[in-house]
């Protein structure tokens, strides 16, 4: 599943709680999604939270985040050594490097 934030920023739980909707709606079993974002990538503490609880792990079984910022990148691979999630995650400078991951 493809998402794309574009230069929300930050993303909000309400964002994050629409998306998953959406997600259910479609694909109710598990399956992987990628986030695309122009910039920075910043979560709400909220949905931080919501993105990494079981209702949203329950049908996720990997992700893929798309940004053209380098430094967010760099950043966003330090923070999850810290703070994995319960699936796997990686980040990706274009969609392209993204989608082969996640097949």
């Amino acid at each position: 599943m493809r998402i794309d934030h574009g230069r929300e920023n930050p993303i909000t739980l309400e964002s994050v709680r629409y998306v998953h909707q959406q997600r259910m709606a479609l694909l109710p079993e598990k399956h992987p999604y990628m986030v695309l974002t122009k910039g920075s990538v910043k979560l709400t503490p909220e949905a931080k939270t919501f993105v990494s609880s079981r209702e949203v792990c329950a049908i996720t079984s990997a992700g893929a985040t798309v940004t053209t910022s380098l430094i967010t990148r760099h950043f966003a691979q330090i923070f999850l050594r810290y703070y994995p999630l319960p699936h796997p995650l990686r980040i990706f400078a274009t969609e392209t490097e993204a989608v082969a991951w996640l097949k």
